[in-house]
């Protein structure tokens, strides 16, 4: 099985928030969309992390193939924030609340008349007092990132049927098991 999920060590990295007062959100501009490119920024009182949704080599069928996964680092304390889109700089937007669960969405699809099964985090939920703020992934080549903040990230989260659409031209011949980790 081909595993593009979080590392134990990005959890790690994800689960030290838990506890912490959130203060912003840096990424591209938010006008239009609640979407950015590539990557943001979460900081807290203590500490800055970084989410990433970036494509990388990844065994697909028999082959390698650049697909999107989510990967997350700490930044040292007077590292600057980077932003995938060059020539831009980050807006600051507040994040409220103390972080009170963390939890990630994983899809496992698999495709057993192929021969491939894929493991994929699909959205990271923070917990807050002063709600939910999440991060979604699309689809596999893409390397967006959804922002959903004060609104059930279910309705912004890709489907089931959609994932196994986006599998297959016959959805039937994919099973998708999405799984919710609370770390």
């Amino acid at each position: 099985m081909v595993d593009i999920t979080f590392t134990e060590d990005m959890r790690q990295i994800l689960k030290s928030l838990v506890g912490q007062r959130l203060v912003s959100l840096e990424c591209e501009r938010l006008d239009r969309t609640q979407e950015t490119y590539g990557n943001l920024l979460i900081t807290t009182e203590s500490q800055k992390v970084e989410l990433i949704n970036e494509e990388e080599p990844t065994e697909y069928f028999g082959e390698v193939e650049d697909i999107s996964r989510f990967i997350c680092r700490r930044l040292e304390p007077n590292e600057e924030f980077r932003q995938f889109i060059t020539g831009t700089r980050p807006m600051k937007y507040p994040l409220l609340g103390k972080v009170n669960t963390v939890s990630i969405v994983n899809d496992h699809v698999s495709m057993p008349e192929k021969q491939y099964d894929i493991q994929l985090s699909m959205a990271v939920i923070l917990d807050t007092d002063a709600g939910e703020t999440a991060f979604l992934r699309g689809w596999h080549f893409d390397e967006m990132i959804t922002i959903v903040r004060k609104s059930d990230y279910r309705s912004s989260l890709r489907s089931v049927a959609q994932v196994q659409s986006d599998w297959s031209d016959d959805p039937s011949s994919v099973t998708v098991e999405r799984t919710l980790i609370e770390l």
